[in-house]
């Protein structure tokens, strides 16, 4: 009887455990808001929360749907005017395996282009997790529950607005541990720099919500609709 007990013990924590999301929803990624030609103007980090659109459970962060599945990441895209789930990130891969590169808007015409990786490296992260890291051929590499070395959503050609800064990411944080950074004690010097912005976190405001409409994923917050890369399309007030 014991050692049935202990037997459907371990299915349950397994269970459980490999319901886990990819990232922890008390994981953030810091960044400065430079002058295209010139010094630090704001910090911004981004959390990441929970949310259910069509039924479906996403992870939402940076005005992104991300859903994981063991060791894949998808993100939804807009792909020729419709909401497409695109492979992110997947840690099973092995030396030799190859992802495909993801665009906005118009990546079924885009050409496919893939990164192969080339080494796999188990590592422990300072919060206790063991994580694998893979190094590709022409992309940066990617850190299991951190994303890329870049930034979470820097190796996927999301639109972006060209407003004369420029966004660069430090690092990856997990409560009080530093999960990455891009140089060392680059999180301590982001706690002392002067800026000549309020700081502030960019997480989903707890009354948005978001439907589909025309292929389209939108999200209304406070009387106003944005598309999913957060630009504001329509004022219901």
């Amino acid at each position: 009887m014991k050692r049935i007990f202990i037997g459907i013990l371990l299915v349950c924590v397994c269970g459980a455990y490999a319901e886990e999301p990819m990232f922890a929803p008390d994981t953030e990624w810091n960044h400065v808001i430079r002058l295209a030609y010139g010094g630090p103007i704001a910090k911004r980090t981004y959390g990441i929360r929970d949310t259910v659109v069509n039924g479906i459970t996403y992870q939402w962060v940076r005005w992104r749907l991300l859903r994981s599945e063991g060791a894949k990441v998808w993100c939804v895209v807009d792909s020729m005017g419709k909401q497409v789930e695109r492979l992110l990130y997947d840690f099973d891969l092995q030396a030799g395996d190859s992802i495909r590169h993801v665009f906005e808007r118009y990546d079924e015409l885009q050409p496919i282009y893939y990164s192969k990786v080339t080494h796999v490296e188990s590592i422990t992260l300072p919060d206790g997790r063991s994580a694998r890291r893979l190094s590709y051929d022409s992309r940066p590499d990617d850190i299991e529950h951190v994303g890329s070395v870049l930034g979470l959503l820097e190796i996927a050609s999301f639109d972006v607005e060209i407003n004369g800064t420029v966004e660069n990411f430090v690092c990856c944080t997990r409560g009080d541990n530093v999960l990455y950074e891009t140089e060392q004690d680059d999180c301590d010097k982001l706690k002392n720099m002067i800026f000549t912005e309020t700081e502030h976190t960019l997480t989903e405001p707890f009354t948005a919500t978001k439907f589909l409409r025309d292929g389209q994923l939108l999200i209304n917050h406070d009387g106003n609709t944005y598309n999913a890369n957060g630009v504001l399309i329509r004022n219901l007030q």
